[in-house]
C-alpha cells in the first residue's frame, strides 16, 4: 500500500478538524513568520496558541494573537498612555523645581537669621565699647555686605 492510501492517524484527523474550525470561526490577526513568508491567510481563535495553518501542519507558531481590528484601538491607547506619562513627568519636574526653590529660600532665611543673631550679639558688645555713631557705621557696613552677599554688586560702601 502506498503512503497516500494509508488511513490518517487519529491525532492528524483531530489536528485537521481543529485547523478547519479555526479557519471557519477564527478572526484575522497579525501573521506568524511562517504564514507571512508563505503569504497565507492568517486566522486564530481565542485561547489558541497556533494559527489555522500551523495547526494544520502540526508546527509551532510564533503568533501574537492580536486581532487586526484591535490594532487601531491598541495604538490609540498606547498614544494616550504616552501622553499621560509625559504630563506626569512635566508635573514631576515642576514639583521638583518648586521643592528646589523652597529649599533655597529656606536656606537663605536661615542664613539671614544666623547673621542677624551674630550682628545682634556683636552690636551689644560693640555698643558697650563704642559710641552710637560707630554703631550706625557698622550697621551700614553690615547692610552693604549683606546686600553684596545676596548678589547686589552695585551697592558700595
Amino acid at each position: 500500500m502506498s503512503q497516500n492510501l494509508q488511513p490518517k492517524s487519529r491525532k492528524t484527523l483531530e489536528r485537521i478538524r481543529l485547523a478547519d474550525s479555526i479557519a471557519k470561526f477564527g478572526f484575522d490577526v497579525m501573521p506568524c513568520s511562517f504564514c507571512k513568508a508563505k503569504g497565507l491567510r492568517y486566522k486564530m481563535i481565542e485561547r489558541s496558541s497556533r494559527c489555522s495553518e500551523c495547526t494544520r501542519r502540526g508546527r509551532s507558531c510564533d503568533a501574537s494573537g492580536v486581532a487586526i481590528a484591535h490594532l487601531p484601538r491598541l495604538n490609540r491607547e498606547s498614544d494616550r498612555l504616552e501622553q499621560a506619562e509625559e504630563e506626569a513627568e512635566e508635573k514631576l519636574l515642576k514639583a521638583q523645581q518648586e521643592v528646589n526653590e523652597a529649599i533655597a529660600r529656606l536656606s537663605r532665611i536661615r542664613r539671614q537669621k544666623r547673621i542677624l543673631r551674630e550682628r545682634g550679639i556683636q552690636s551689644i558688645v560693640d555698643g558697650m565699647n563704642s559710641s552710637a555713631g560707630d554703631l550706625i557705621a557698622q550697621e551700614e557696613d553690615a547692610a552693604v555686605l549683606d546686600v553684596q552677599s545676596f548678589g547686589g554688586t552695585d551697592v558700595i560702601n
